[in-house]
């Protein structure tokens, strides 16, 4: 494919035909349910990248690396202005994704698939490595289209229950909304082991959870975990699994407001330079990694790390 950047304008692809068919060499299980299109394949067949610096993409699929290391793709958000429409997103196992805080990805119906596989619009992931897809972590992912049917969102984290440990290196994603305008349904799915090396079940890890009026989220089974959960009158079908809050989630939010900056730094700093068993210490403020019983440089650096994090947006 080569590299590109997107930097201003709107580039549309766009299939207004049949239904084409399956995606060819995928997980045998797949075979048959997702919709093949024309559309964007970055690094499928060979490398490549996709920088989107600015501007509007809208594809039916965006397809992002392959399945063997002579295939490997690359897509980043640089500029959260830039602005991704698609009703397919596949990162495939040798993709890579980097956004920066606050990018969004709209998952919406370009066109409207007819036949007994149809599906709404459907996040897949097939990567194995949570540091390669560590742009989930900024991403704002909204699920907003009138299709009728159930769109999929691939599970990938390890379920270590609800606790912050979730959120480190977990595929965690920072926002998902589901209709926030149209009423959209979704389904948590489990189509590849993302996790070979974890003998647990796998789960969804999302700091923010916004589901808008008359919208569905069918856990499936599976279990979803969020820091803060905005219902506009949806609804959640559990069918065996769990919708549960983590507190503690997102470091250096000492203030429980969703936000980390000067208010969350002027508790850290009423604790700075003390040790386990002196005035002033309190270990929530010990967040190196691992905690060492001070609050010093090492706490700091990690705090930094989230600097002026906060809800992507308000519905």
């Amino acid at each position: 494919m080569g590299s590109y950047t997107i930097t201003d304008g709107e580039l549309t692809i766009h299939y207004d035909g049949p239904f084409l068919g399956p995606v060819p060499e995928e997980p045998e299980e797949m075979v048959g349910l997702l919709p093949y299109t024309p559309g964007i394949s970055v690094g499928r067949d060979g490398s490549g990248s996709l920088d989107m610096a600015g501007g509007i993409i809208r594809t039916d699929l965006l397809y992002v690396g392959g399945f063997n290391e002579n295939s490997s793709g690359t897509l980043k958000i640089t500029d959260n202005s830039a602005s991704v429409y698609t009703h397919a997103l596949v990162l495939d196992e040798y993709a890579t994704f980097s956004a920066v805080p606050c990018s969004t990805i709209y998952m919406t119906n370009l066109v409207e698939f007819e036949g007994p596989n149809s599906l709404g619009p459907s996040f897949i992931n097939w990567a194995t490595d949570a540091n390669a897809l560590a742009g989930l972590s900024n991403l704002e992912l909204i699920f907003d289209s009138c299709d009728p049917n159930f769109g999929w969102f691939e599970v990938a984290g390890a379920d270590f229950g609800a606790t912050p440990n979730g959120f480190s290196n977990n595929f965690e994603l920072r926002d998902l909304v589901i209709g926030p305008n149209n009423i959209t349904s979704v389904q948590l799915i489990d189509s590849f082991d993302n996790q070979p090396d974890w003998e647990g079940s796998e789960a969804l890890y999302v700091s923010n959870f916004t589901i808008g009026n008359g919208s569905t989220l069918d856990l499936n089974g599976f279990n979803l975990y969020y820091v803060d959960f905005i219902d506009l009158g949806g609804t959640i079908l559990l069918n065996g699994g769990s919708l549960s809050q983590v507190t503690g989630a997102v470091i250096g939010d000492f203030t429980g407001n969703n936000e980390v900056d000067f208010a969350d730094f002027a508790l850290f700093a009423s604790a700075w330079l003390t040790a386990d068993g002196q005035p002033n210490y309190d270990s929530k403020y010990d967040i190196s990694e691992p905690p060492d019983g001070e609050i010093n440089e090492f706490d700091l650096l990690k705090f930094v790390e989230n600097w002026l994090w906060c809800k992507c947006s308000d519905y």
